[in-house]
This record gives C-alpha cells, sequence and structure tokens, in this order.
C-alpha cells in the first residue's frame, strides 16, 4: 500500500513542480522589462 501512495505522491509532486516553474517563468516575463528592440535589430543594408 505505500508503494501505490509513494507513486501516487510522486504523480501529484512532479506536476505542481512543472506548474510550479511555469508560474514563475509567466510572472518573471510579466515583471521584467521589455528588451529594447532598437539596439538588436541594427542589420546593414544589402546592396543590389
Amino acid at each position: 500500500m505505500s508503494t501505490v501512495l509513494g507513486l501516487l505522491g510522486v504523480a501529484v509532486f512532479v506536476p505542481c513542480v512543472i506548474a510550479l516553474a511555469a508560474g514563475l517563468t509567466w510572472a518573471v516575463v510579466r515583471i521584467s522589462p521589455p528588451a529594447d528592440k532598437g539596439d538588436t535589430a541594427k542589420t546593414p543594408p544589402v546592396a543590389s
């Protein structure tokens, strides 16, 4: 019986850890300031 409870515990623990990681990632993306896209998008003009 303890094996079944252990497997059930692991089956609940893994999705909880994944959900926590996804929630923290979402929060950091929402809180962090947007990147300045003006500096990264500089490409030289193509000569034709």
